[in-house]
């Protein structure tokens, strides 16, 4: 009797887990919050598992034109966020 409730619990576990994680959005979410507790557990930084960061911080290249691209777009968001709320008031 106790096997049978035990084995229907966790097809019912295993069932509802499936049904959960078929969506991309879910399986998203599940997977960062495993790595933000990885981390947490390990005591690690963002920094720790890109090691490509530490070569491009401070060292900007002249011909890595996406890297330039990027900051040229952030630049301009701020600029035109700052205008967009100030123009508001």
């Amino acid at each position: 009797m106790m096997k049978s409730i035990a084995s229907g619990l966790l097809v019912t576990g295993v069932a509802a887990t499936a049904f959960y994680l078929g969506k991309e959005e879910n399986r998203t979410k599940v997977n960062q919050w495993l790595n933000e507790a990885r981390a947490k557990l390990l005591n690690e930084t963002a920094s720790d598992y890109k090691p490509y960061l530490h070569e491009k911080v401070g060292h900007p290249d002249d011909q890595d034109l996406e890297d330039q691209s990027m900051v040229d777009e952030g630049a301009v968001y701020s600029v035109q966020y700052y205008d967009k709320h100030m123009k508001n008031d």
